[in-house]
């Protein structure tokens, strides 16, 4: 940019353009100046909408740390769950194939099949609903240590725990081939 006061040539930062964020709302923006960045601004993605920019990054208060953290477990259990249940269910993870699955239970159960077939359609719901209750008593173990280490202020172990699972559990609960006794063992190593 040639500045007339002093009759010369300076560099000018143009960013115009960029995508931008408030670093009090988190509003995201383009760049429609020339120069250096406002102060209010940042070129830094807020991470979530609990965060809150300090010293030139997003960082969040222990409270608000706890509060992401309780976010992400929820998350993760929900996730695990619905995991245990496609598995027990052989991927049937459509809701029409799950309620299709529920109405041939319940069909077998009022005997409206063959007694064989009855039979059949019984045994194996039983052995779905104890393959998802081994599991899911395994998910609500997690809930409740994780948990208990947010309420302890162990937020980065909480933290640590929940991306190990949220890393393994896919593999584990669809398509791994874990019984549940290799499940529980490795739920262990995570945990603990």
């Amino acid at each position: 940019m040639f500045e007339p006061d002093t009759e010369r040539w300076s560099h000018v930062t143009d960013l115009r353009g960029d995508t931008i964020y408030d670093t009090e709302s988190q509003r995201e923006a383009r760049v429609d100046y020339l120069g250096d960045l406002k102060e209010k601004h940042t070129k830094l993605k807020p991470p979530t909408s609990l965060h809150k920019f300090k010293n030139k990054k997003w960082d969040l208060s222990p409270d608000d740390h706890a509060r992401d953290l309780e976010r992400k477990l929820m998350k993760t259990v929900d996730g695990a769950h619905a995991a245990a249940q496609r598995l027990a269910l052989g991927y049937k993870s459509t809701p029409r194939q799950i309620e299709r699955y529920r109405d041939k239970y319940e069909r077998a159960v009022k005997k409206e099949f063959s007694t064989e077939l009855n039979k059949k359609i019984i045994s194996k719901h039983k052995a779905y609903q104890e393959t998802v209750g081994k599991r899911i008593d395994l998910i609500e173990v997690l809930r409740g240590r994780v948990a208990t280490l947010i309420k302890g202020g162990q937020l980065d172990r909480a933290e640590k725990i929940i991306k190990q699972f949220d890393a393994r559990e896919g593999g584990y609960a669809l398509d791994s081939g874990l019984d549940e006794a290799e499940f529980a063992k490795e739920f262990e190593k995570i945990t603990t």
